[in-house]
């Protein structure tokens, strides 16, 4: 991987980060948990979908 696009990552997640901190202190915190529980749980879902996928081609 090239530094600018390790570069490119980071600043994009520390952005997102503030972000998401400043809506928690606008008093959205309740919401933001339910967002990042759903997001995560469709990351899971999907990884689960490919590992079994690729345990039928395998």
């Amino acid at each position: 991987m090239s530094d600018k696009f390790i570069s490119d990552e980071s600043n994009h997640i520390g952005y997102s980060a503030y972000c998401i901190e400043e809506y928690i202190k606008q008093g959205n915190r309740d919401w933001v948990r339910e967002m990042m529980i759903r997001g995560q749980g469709s990351v899971n879902e999907f990884c689960l979908e490919k590992i079994e996928l690729e345990n039928v081609a395998g």
